[in-house]
């Protein structure tokens, strides 16, 4: 009995721990998420709620360095007791995230840290690296807009602007934009584009440049492929309307945003957890998905009821019509699962949620579906009851 307790206690504290988590990453996105706030504003706050976030939040204290500058309590000192994250904007570290403890404390994963505050601090590094570019960029729109220091007004619709602009900050976002681009002329039947796509995908022209023989050619590297930006753009400007660009690369660009989302859900090794820490992630920090393409929008709609609901066909082909991916960051907030939950939500979950969004979705029915409402519910993975069973002893009672 007391062995039962100590388990279900454990259990309890480690669910704390998430929640005071989790709670640390919402509090720091909604800091992040302040336009009018200047960065020293937005790092003194939230080197304020850090501390809160961790094991011994009464112990703990925290310290911001970005661009040279140090954002820290008054009075702190270094101490042994150090989590350290670096702050990455354009793959440079342009500073650091680092959680203190005041004195020594029961030895966990990482020294104190528990391995889930190595993600934490991962995690809110990545933010404040996500938020320092997004200043940057605006501070260097709001010159081209206002032609300061010597710099050019940008005319309305000038896509030439942003390409310029990426090709010096982030030439792998571009290489990623120039291929859209040259996929997208392609489908308007421009031959040029044509041409281009062996320039992409490989070292060499063909087999006749590799002697004849078929083999894989070798992967270009990011500098070379650059340079065949320009060619595709050229070719775009040509055809396609400066509007029609402009709206192109700004879909991609929030396309690209959902990559990280995209990557966990098709990650077989993904748990369910780190799923809902990436719809969360993208909840605060992406588009709205009907901002997205409709290609990624299905994708990730397909990619999240695969993973979470069922493989069924029938079922897919009509959910992916009616479940947006906003709806499973709220589904996710109410999923019961073991820590490493790998599971499904079962048959009965999955129909209860399809009906609901069609219901939603109906306003043709609104006099007749218009009373119908799905109370507040609670969602258990298939391994969640498995584990239950398991942790009682009830496997007679289930056979």
């Amino acid at each position: 009995m007391n062995s039962s307790h100590g388990v279900v206690d454990s259990v309890l504290v480690a669910l704390q721990e998430r929640a005071k988590e989790l709670t640390c990453i919402y509090r720091v996105n909604e800091i992040c998420n302040r336009q009018q706030a200047s960065l020293d504003e937005i790092f003194r706050d939230v080197i304020d709620v850090l501390p809160a976030g961790w094991q011994y939040p009464g112990d703990c204290r925290a310290r911001i360095t970005a661009d040279g500058v140090v954002y820290e309590p008054p009075g702190l000192a270094g101490t042994p007791w150090v989590q350290v994250a670096a702050i990455h904007v354009q793959g440079e570290v342009v500073g650091s995230v680092e959680v203190f403890y005041l004195r020594d404390l029961p030895a966990a994963d990482e020294g104190p840290f528990l391995k889930e505050e190595r993600k934490l601090i991962d995690t809110v590094a990545e933010r404040l690296g996500q938020l320092l570019l997004h200043r940057k960029l605006l501070d260097r729109i709001q010159l081209w807009q206002g032609g300061e220091e010597g710099l050019p007004s940008a005319p309305r619709g000038d896509w030439r602007v942003i390409v310029d602009f990426l090709r010096k900050t982030d030439p792998h976002l571009l290489t990623r934009i120039s291929h859209r681009m040259i996929n997208y002329l392609c489908w308007n039947g421009i031959s040029e584009a044509q041409e281009l796509l062996p320039r992409f995908a490989g070292g060499r022209g063909g087999p006749e440049e590799a002697g004849g023989e078929n083999r894989p050619a070798e992967r270009r590297g990011v500098d070379s492929q650059v340079r065949v930006t320009d060619e595709a753009f050229r070719i775009a400007g040509e055809h396609l309307s400066p509007d029609e660009i402009l709206s192109c690369i700004q879909k991609w660009i929030r396309d690209d945003k959902t990559g990280f989302l995209v990557e966990t859900v098709e990650n077989q090794g993904s748990s369910v957890m780190e799923i809902a820490q990436a719809l969360s992630r993208f909840r605060h920090a992406a588009p709205d998905d009907h901002d997205l393409s409709r290609t990624i929008q299905v994708e990730l709609r397909v990619s999240l009821i695969r993973r979470l609901l069922t493989d069924d066909l029938d079922f897919l082909n009509t959910a992916r019509n009616y479940i947006e991916v906003s709806d499973f960051y709220e589904l996710s907030r109410r999923i019961i699962c073991p820590p490493k939950s790998h599971g499904k939500l079962g048959g009965k979950s999955s129909g209860l949620i399809l009906a609901g969004r069609i219901v939603r979705k109906s306003p043709e029915y609104e006099a007749a579906l218009g009373d119908i409402k799905i109370p507040r519910t609670w969602y258990v993975t298939s391994d969640g009851v498995l584990n239950f069973i398991e942790f009682n002893h009830l496997e007679d009672l289930y056979n």
